[in-house]
């Protein structure tokens, strides 16, 4: 008997550390996929700051010139552009400075090569402008436009293919990262299933030896079941709120946006359950899933070229239906990298938001055309968050609009762009919104 008791303490030993070393393996895997894809998403967005930055220089360098050149001397004696020749002259030292910050961050010796390659694009646009000074000093004006618009231009656009490319790397990398964080996910709950079924056997044992610890057994174990879960969910929203950072950063805007519109639509949707609107739509689920959803509503823009998404002046038609197409490639975007790892309902819930958060309610939106309660509500209520943020925001297009310029907006497209109820419950939060607004502001 004593034998028997004896092998079986043995086994339970064993199992329990087989167990542990499990639970280790489990707990060490998700740390390690959690800070390459950290480190990853960090440099990425350095990337992509130092990207943005190099290209808008290069394209005001370009306007610079042409507004030099179109700008008129009052006085034919005195030498004109000197003004025009400190800021070419700041610009160069500004971009020179971001190019070896971007270099710095290089390690492929094919990405080192692409940011020298970037850097005499630059440099041979500076000497241009020196050639179109000269020119511009000898009268010559039509042909330093002519320089400016094509020869210039030449250039700028072979930069801009370059970042492309490089931006397109970026693209890969990063769903290339999500890919293993979600075959990590797999591996770790496989690990976790067996960790798991050795726990429950030992459990089983345990009970048979010691029948009055058994409650409190269980319990431990359900309390570390929780902990795992709270594991797996904070690693899934890093996951999200990294993928969201990235894009947003594209734009110069970082995870402000991302940060303002998810509080602005969780208020929203806070304040429709309050007023007793669809009741039938809103409930705990509902408002946990929109608030995690709400971040990704411009993930295509990943796939958006950065001369259209940068570009400070209006966009022609073609550039618009470029623009539009960033609705249905999120949808793609999204299931590609992060789909997977989700529940039906939550994926659901983001392809309503990302693929109908630019339908109106007049049915004048884009991508279907959708009108009135055809758009769902969860696409209706961001595209309420995401124009108010975009009228109180500055963007490379335009200034900031006021509070109250930006409630006029919504409250005039009341039952054209936005649902009226939506708007009646955002204007019932202006006091909230503007307190939220003004912290944040403070905070930056």
């Amino acid at each position: 008997m004593r034998k028997t008791i004896k092998n079986i303490i043995i086994l339970v030993l064993i199992l329990s550390l087989s167990s542990l070393a499990i639970l280790f393996y489990i707990f060490r895997r998700y740390d390690q996929v959690i800070n390459q894809y950290d480190h990853l998403i960090n440099t990425q967005m350095q990337n992509r700051q130092h990207m943005t930055k190099i290209s808008e220089n290069m394209y005001r360098m370009q306007n610079t010139m042409l507004n030099h050149l179109m700008e008129e001397k009052k006085d034919l004696d005195q030498p004109g552009g000197d003004s025009y020749k400190i800021l070419i002259e700041q610009i160069e030292l500004e971009t020179t400075d971001e190019i070896n910050k971007f270099a710095r961050l290089q390690d492929d010796p094919e990405d080192k090569e692409r940011v020298h390659q970037l850097g005499n694009h630059f440099q041979t646009m500076v000497s241009q402008c020196q050639v179109v000074f000269f020119l511009d000093e000898k009268e010559k004006n039509d042909i330093g436009k002519y320089y400016v618009q094509n020869v210039m231009k030449e250039h700028l656009e072979k930069a801009s293919r370059v970042l492309q490319d490089m931006d397109k790397e970026i693209f890969v990398e990063t769903r290339e990262a999500s890919m293993e964080v979600e075959r990590s996910n797999k591996e770790i709950k496989v690990a976790r299933n067996i960790s798991f079924f050795l726990l429950i056997f030992i459990i089983a044992i345990c009970l048979a030896l010691v029948a009055k610890n058994g409650f409190r057994i269980v319990s431990a174990q359900d309390e570390e079941e929780k902990k795992h879960q709270a594991h797996v969910m904070h690693m899934q929203n890093q996951v999200i709120y990294g993928m969201a950072n990235l894009i947003e950063s594209r734009d110069g805007t970082t995870g402000q946006h991302v940060k303002r519109t998810s509080r602005y639509v969780k208020m929203i949707t806070e304040k429709l359950r309050e007023m007793g609107y669809y009741r039938e739509e809103i409930d705990d689920l509902f408002l946990e899933n929109i608030y995690k959803a709400a971040p990704l509503h411009d993930i295509g823009k990943i796939r958006v070229s950065d001369t259209i998404l940068l570009k400070p002046g209006k966009l022609t038609p073609e550039e618009y239906d470029q623009m539009k197409r960033h609705t249905t490639e999120g949808v793609l975007v999204f299931d590609q990298t992060i789909g997977a790892m989700e529940d039906k309902k939550y994926v659901e819930l983001v392809h309503d938001v990302v693929g109908g958060h630019h339908e109106k309610w007049d049915g004048s939106g884009y991508p279907e055309g959708k009108k009135g309660e055809e758009i769902p509500l969860a696409a209706r209520i961001m595209a309420v968050a995401d124009v108010f943020d975009a009228l109180v925001s500055k963007r490379c297009y335009k200034e900031a609009f006021s509070v109250e310029e930006a409630y006029d907006i919504i409250q005039k497209d009341s039952g054209k762009h936005f649902d009226p109820k939506l708007v009646e419950a955002f204007v019932a939060l202006r006091p909230e919104v503007e307190d939220y607004l003004k912290r944040h502001r403070e905070e930056e």
